[in-house]
């Protein structure tokens, strides 16, 4: 049978840490717990960690010529005790984060001025990734949705030519949704027209939307496919929306933006 090897554990301490000062470890042990500087698992306690010097350890007369050196074996695992629970600290509220941004909400800054008035350049905001049922990381799956995406939210989404692209090198729109699957959507004197009737919605009123690209040229009205959404920016005139790239994937749609929280002067829900 193979020897187990004991893997030592920060905060513990063991016979061996003390084999070397030629002391009755055993007795050693049983006198730090009486004292309490050790616990009932041999781990470094906070009495221990009150206590500034090796002059200040309660210890039997048999261990004064060795003080100095229980208390630096001592003072070694405490050290490494104190550097493992930082290190678990930090890996769990990392994991915490990643798990938050990855299902529940995201903060993203504006890089452009493509949705100018409603969101200016530099405008930090919260997404809701969950309502929309986020994707699971690496796979095709998502999770079950609370919504649909609705005509005229403002999403966050992978647009189709970012796709080609390394997945940590890709770049996130956000846009207003215009088209929903089926739709007809032209582009006329200004207007959205859906499935020939004029769009009329005061997030929109005040816009007057640009032909340009392939698919928003004059007098061409195009339909959404299955799975798929059609985005424009509220600048229509600064904007490469899917005018000019076509329709994003169901899958790509990361989440609704539903809060500006900086700058404070632009605090606001995002309509």
């Amino acid at each position: 049978m193979k020897n187990k090897i004991k893997r030592r554990k920060p905060g513990i301490v063991f016979k061996e840490d003390f084999s070397k000062l030629g002391l009755n470890t055993e007795a050693l042990l049983s006198d730090l717990l009486r004292n309490g500087y050790i616990d009932e698992n041999r781990a470094v306690t906070r009495k221990f960690n009150r206590t500034l010097d090796y002059s200040k350890l309660s210890l039997p007369p048999e261990y004064s010529r060795n003080k100095e050196e229980i208390y630096a074996i001592l003072k070694q695992s405490q050290q490494k005790s104190a550097v493992r629970e930082w290190a678990e600290a930090f890996i769990i509220a990392l994991a915490l984060a990643i798990f938050v941004r990855t299902f529940f909400f995201q903060i993203y800054q504006i890089p452009s001025s493509s949705m100018v008035p409603t969101l200016m350049p530099g405008d930090k905001i919260f997404a809701n990734r969950i309502v929309y049922g986020p994707a699971v990381p690496f796979t095709a799956l998502r999770l079950p949705e609370f919504k649909s995406p609705q005509r005229l939210d403002v999403v966050v989404f992978v647009p189709p030519e970012e796709k080609l692209k390394p997945w940590l090198g890709r770049k996130q729109f956000i846009k207003r949704l215009i088209g929903l699957p089926g739709d007809h959507i032209l582009i006329k004197d200004g207007s959205i027209y859906v499935n020939g009737e004029k769009l009329n919605d005061a997030r929109i009123d005040w816009i007057k939307y640009s032909n340009a690209g392939k698919y928003g040229r004059e007098g061409k009205e195009i339909t959404v496919p299955s799975g798929k959404y059609f985005f424009l920016g509220d600048n229509t005139d600064n904007s490469q929306d899917s005018r000019f790239w076509g329709f994003a994937d169901r899958r790509d749609v990361m989440g609704r933006a539903v809060f500006i929280w900086w700058p404070p002067r632009r605090v606001s829900l995002i309509k």
